[in-house]
């Protein structure tokens, strides 16, 4: 267990339209009788999560990083005693421990409330205590890091198991759980179906992908031409004012003036509907929705990267640019300021 003494940050990927898991539900703890029994997690780990691209993560190591802060811990809300699972009492306390890790390629990373990463047999996080107040509740998302020494064309997989503890009487240590974990590429199974199906398939990722990354770049690079617009007077000293209203209306929703569907988002979250419609249209139930989504998602974060190395300033910009309540930058996580933007694009 290693304690980190900075806080250390994850930049989560994908369209804001875009599930970025494949299955949402948390790891709900339990016991397997009223007030006592075993440790027991309410999840179905046959599920594989998947992870998104983290180019700063990936910088900073070395090799192709991703990850996901979902599933997390949970509790669940009330006994289910025909499922044979029984909510925790009040002060009943727990910890995770790791008892298998692909190490050197698997890590998970909690911050509240203290700093952890575990990364080897034996690593343990204090979760905390059922009904205590946040952060010392039982409801914590770690961040989980799949490192790969791969192209980020490649795919790749890894797992850890874990088991969880707890000191308060009448409980029992649970049974130890597997993660499987993905970096979520559409690879077609040419082994099964046919090939003429299976061509087909791979077709149509690709030309979808290829039409998906056309739009996104349209639309993202003529936001941050205007950007670039207030960049250049504001380094002249000269007015801003019709240029800011400029990249308002072509970045945001212009302060509320413009439909969501309309705005830059809107048009980038529907051509990522297209491209999805047309990958399930020619593949069928071989990719889940999710997958699909951080398959695209992966391609966005590519544009936007390269963004930041052609429009090096922009994002100090659309961060003043709003689309409801929020920048528009946080739907754009690759479009990274330049001082981390700096370097070669992630792919």
């Amino acid at each position: 267990m290693k304690q980190l003494s900075t806080l250390a940050w994850a930049i989560v990927l994908g369209l804001a339209s875009q599930p970025l898991a494949f299955a949402h539900s948390d790891w709900d703890i339990a016991s397997t009788a009223p007030g006592g029994g075993q440790l027991v997690v309410d999840y179905n780990f046959d599920t594989v999560v998947g992870l998104d691209y983290d180019p700063t993560l990936s910088g900073l190591l070395g090799a192709s990083v991703y990850t996901s802060t979902d599933p997390g811990f949970n509790t669940i809300a009330a006994d289910e005693p025909l499922e044979g699972l029984y909510r925790l009492p009040a002060g009943t306390d727990v910890t995770v421990e790791i008892t298998a890790i692909d190490a050197g390629k698997v890590a998970v990373f909690f911050t509240n409330p203290t700093p952890t990463l575990l990364d080897s047999v034996g690593d343990t996080y204090f979760l905390g205590t059922q009904d205590a107040s946040p952060p010392n509740d039982l409801h914590h998302h770690g961040e989980m890091r799949l490192i790969l020494a791969l192209p980020t064309t490649e795919p790749g997989e890894g797992s850890f198991t874990f088991k969880l503890t707890t000191t308060s009487a009448g409980f029992t240590a649970s049974q130890e759980y597997t993660v499987k974990l993905s970096n979520t590429h559409l690879f077609v199974d040419y082994a099964a179906g046919t090939v003429k199906g299976n061509l087909a398939c791979q077709k149509a990722i690709g030309r979808a992908v290829t039409k998906y990354m056309a739009a996104y770049a349209k639309q993202l690079y003529r936001c941050l031409d205007v950007a670039a617009e207030v960049v250049a007077n504001e380094e002249q000293s000269l007015p801003t004012a019709a240029a800011e209203a400029k990249a308002a209306k072509a970045c945001g929703d212009n302060n509320g003036a413009t439909p969501a569907q309309a705005t830059m988002l809107g048009k980038l979250a529907t051509a990522a509907t297209k491209a999805q419609a047309a990958i399930t249209a020619k593949c069928g139930g071989a990719f889940d929705a999710a997958k699909i989504a951080r398959h695209l998602n992966k391609a966005a974060c590519n544009i936007q990267f390269m963004g930041s190395q052609a429009y090096a300033e922009a994002h100090a910009v659309l961060e003043a640019i709003t689309q409801g309540a929020n920048p528009v930058t946080d739907a754009l996580p690759c479009l990274v300021p330049t001082a981390a933007g700096e370097g070669d694009p992630p792919y």
